[in-house]
């Protein structure tokens, strides 16, 4: 009988063990999935699975909620969705459609189950998988772009004019995102795959190619912001390298921006000089700070009910070329102030906050350099409501925070915690 209970007991710790792993592997599908979504966006246009992400995200919910164990986490994971829930029913009490303001409020909360499923992922088992589809998924995105950039085979995801066609009509390229749905988000996303990659103990030659196609992604979508973001991967790189390796990698980095000046052809030189001309008298640096100046006399004349709750999720957020965009801000944090006021900017704020929480993790400098850059390319660009964007950031701090915990309390017996991360 006693074998028996022994034999029983051991199947269902394997079958446990296994729907973790497999739990493990579906959460980063999914995020990878929401990171990249622009071509399920094409492929569903038009369907009834047109709301496949809302309803992804309902469903990481769902699968997340019996993750949350402590205290703590019980906290977090309840103040965002009774948040999120209050800014829901504001905005239809503001008049806002219900779908519009259910559409509206999954970017403000999508974060929260991906939090979990890092603070909870089996490292034993996931290190090599995330390592490997974040190398992966920064490698294809480089290659895809350099062929929207120079073919007409994956043109059908853009919606205007393909980006071939473009550039004889006008004489000009076009930024360009692939399978993201927004260029701009290009590279905030696939700074944190590369985050990811160097929590996961990436190798630094597989660096070093993970940051050649992060500048060939600069190149083709053309934008200051990913040159920021960039700028805070070349940092992550080189944390661990003592004195001389790092002058050589940044003498070769240099030397390599240098080659790519001189010796580029009519497009890329097109798109550096997108990026190099993109200061304050820019068309669209002008436009940005006339933005900034409305969305601040909107938050200064503003009632105490707006400034707790906002004006309803969506209203600044309708059009480019309506009303919208002077409440809009042209900033993730004035435009979550403007729509849910300090209660929608706490909940853009929070995964940035967790991530800091992590201080005893063992890559907290990358994980901080990542978080500062990713925190200054969305105060000047409404990016954060992208599901890749704020999704990516949460699973890191979440890993940020749980290996905080191993670190901290079981530097030398960091397996056994880690499998009962879950218990």
């Amino acid at each position: 009988m006693r074998g028996f209970t022994s034999s029983w007991g051991a199947n269902m710790n394997s079958v446990v063990n296994n729907y973790s792993r497999r739990l493990d592997s579906f959460a980063f599908f999914v995020l990878l999935l929401l990171s990249a979504q622009g071509l399920l966006n094409y492929m569903f246009r038009g369907t009834s699975l047109e709301s496949w992400k809302q309803l992804t995200v309902v469903t990481m919910f769902l699968l997340s909620a019996r993750l949350v164990k402590s205290r703590r986490e019980q906290i977090i994971f309840y103040s965002a969705v009774l948040s999120g829930f209050m800014l829901f029913m504001f905005s239809i009490i503001r008049g806002i459609a219900m779908l519009d303001a259910a559409y509206n409020i999954f970017f403000y909360i999508s974060w929260v189950p991906f939090y979990f499923f890092g603070l909870k992922c089996n490292l034993i088992h996931a290190e090599k998988k995330i390592a490997f589809w974040s190398f992966a998924i920064i490698i294809m995105s480089g290659i895809g772009l350099m062929l929207q950039l120079y073919t007409p085979y994956l043109n059908f995801l853009n919606d205007d004019v393909p980006a071939v066609e473009y550039r004889s009509q006008f004489g000009d390229a076009q930024r360009f995102g692939l399978v993201f749905v927004a260029s701009t988000i290009v590279l905030p996303t696939l700074g944190g795959f590369f985050c990811l990659f160097t929590m996961m103990n990436g190798q630094l030659i597989l660096k070093i190619c993970c940051l050649i196609f992060l500048g060939i992604a600069v190149i083709a979508t053309g934008s200051l912001g990913s040159a920021i973001m960039l700028g805070g991967a070349l940092l992550i790189a080189t944390q661990r390298m003592s004195l001389i390796p790092r002058l050589v990698f940044i003498f070769c980095a240099i030397f390599l921006v240098i080659y790519l000046i001189s010796g580029a052809d009519d497009v890329i030189k097109t798109q550096l000089d997108r990026i190099a001309t993109n200061d304050n008298q820019s068309d669209s640096n002008s436009f940005r700070i006339l933005l900034w100046m409305n969305a601040i006399d909107l938050i200064v004349r503003g009632d105490i009910v707006q400034h707790i709750v906002g004006s309803g999720l969506g209203t600044t957020v309708e059009g480019k070329f309506g009303p919208a965009p002077l409440s809009h801000g042209e900033s993730s944090f004035f435009q979550a102030y403007l729509e849910g006021g300090v209660l929608g900017l706490s909940l853009r704020a929070m995964p940035f906050i967790l991530l800091l929480r992590a201080r005893w993790a063992p890559h907290y400098a990358e994980n901080l350099i990542y978080g500062c850059a990713l925190f200054v390319v969305c105060s000047v660009a409404p990016l954060f409501g992208a599901y890749g964007i704020q999704c990516v950031l949460a699973y890191i701090a979440g890993i940020a925070n749980q290996k905080s915990l191993l670190y901290k309390f079981a530097p030398r017996n960091r397996q056994p915690l880690i499998a009962l991360a879950r218990v």
